[in-house]
């Protein structure tokens, strides 16, 4: 997608989303997309998947982002021992966003800031988006994961 086409779209849906989630795959496309996000829709929330190591432009795009989801494979590359030596290194970069990884993570965290808001504080999503994704790695496919994130405490709205 080019950055006229984000925008053809962006201005289209309006103010009609709240979050926008973007994988750092074309770094430079990306960064121009978020900036315009930031002057058209400055209310809307942005997370951005910092994951492929050897990608230039990923740390950039985590300075723009409200939330970060830093990778194993980029941490390790980058020369971190833990997750809490590159986190405590990446907060420097990424000033406004909190952070983590793994996909069925970053959409339990996007859960609980989309639609548990205020509902749930910063410790129960992340005690959700953990439970989630160690559930979901426990089996194959999403089949039945619903059903057992409900004894969890999950309730859609």
């Amino acid at each position: 997608m080019t950055v006229g086409e984000f925008v053809t779209i962006a201005e289209d849906i309006g103010m009609g989303v709240g979050w926008y989630h973007f994988e750092g795959r074309i770094p430079d496309v990306t960064l121009q997309c978020i900036r315009y996000l930031r002057r058209a829709y400055p209310s809307v929330g942005i997370s951005v998947e910092v994951e492929k190591p050897g990608r230039a432009g990923l740390e950039e795009l985590a300075a723009e982002a409200d939330v970060v989801f830093y990778s194993k494979s980029w941490a390790v590359e980058r020369g971190y021992e833990d997750a809490a030596s590159c986190l405590k290194a990446q907060a420097d970069v990424a000033k406004r966003a909190t952070i983590g990884a793994g996909d069925t993570f970053i959409a339990g965290i996007l859960y609980g800031l989309l639609w548990r808001g205020d509902d749930w504080d910063m410790v129960r999503k992340l005690a959700f988006a953990n439970e989630l994704a160690s559930r979901k790695i426990c089996r194959e496919g999403f089949g039945g994961l619903g059903d057992t994130m409900r004894t969890y405490g999950f309730n859609p709205p």
